[in-house]
């Protein structure tokens, strides 16, 4: 469970106080957000990864992603803009799928 093996309380103390609870595989559930290019999000506090689930199938996992911008991230009115200007081209990526 990531809450007993994260580093970083801190990060998950804020990530809970906003409603996201950890599962046994230490990644958050997969958030569906309502976008024209993205499915859904998902963040990893233990290891500092955005996980984003492209309308294509394709998941893209971006690393050193702090829990704040995963929280703007979230909260933000587009999430294609948010995506195209804060994470696209500032986080190294590993394609998952």
């Amino acid at each position: 469970n990531i809450a007993d093996s994260s580093t970083n309380p801190q990060v998950l103390e804020q990530l809970q106080s906003h409603g996201f609870k950890p599962t046994h595989s230490d990644v958050f559930e997969w958030i569906e957000v309502d976008s024209d290019y993205i499915n859904a999000i998902a963040y990893n506090a233990l290891y500092s990864t955005l996980s984003i689930r492209f309308n294509s199938g394709d998941v893209y996992e971006y690393e050193g992603v702090h829990a704040n911008e995963f929280l703007q991230f979230r909260d933000a009115h587009s999430k294609g803009r948010f995506f195209d200007y804060y994470i696209k081209d500032h986080y190294s990526y590993v394609i998952a799928s």
